[in-house]
């Protein structure tokens, strides 16, 4: 799909009617959702800090009262954390695909 992306297909190669519209447009989604996941949590969390709830108590072993500190997070850090989970996303998105694509051959081989 993606190496043949904007050429036309033979006509023995497609599935169904306009599959090169619904190819293309996924495609295309594929493509729009890999900065979108990257950067709409840190432009958001950026944009609307969190509102700070109340403090919550802990009470330790002693019955004594300790107040839970909330831990600050950077913009870089948010950063950072969101391109983690953007990449291991994708690889596993990619992975997914060859899995499936490996049991459909296999598949298909026994079949023949």
């Amino acid at each position: 799909m993606f190496l043949k992306f904007g050429s036309p297909l033979e006509p023995d190669m497609t599935l169904f009617s306009n599959q090169l519209y619904i190819q293309s447009a996924l495609v295309v989604l594929a493509v729009i959702c890999v900065p979108w996941m990257l950067l709409a949590k840190p432009i958001i969390e950026h944009m609307y800090p969190r509102v700070r709830q109340s403090n919550y108590q802990q009470f330790d072993n002693d019955g004594e009262e300790e107040e839970e500190e909330e831990e600050q997070h950077g913009m870089m850090d948010v950063m950072v954390h969101q391109g983690i989970e953007t990449i291991e996303f994708t690889l596993g998105c990619i992975s997914n695909t060859a899995s499936y694509l490996r049991l459909w051959l296999f598949h298909s081989l026994t079949q023949s």
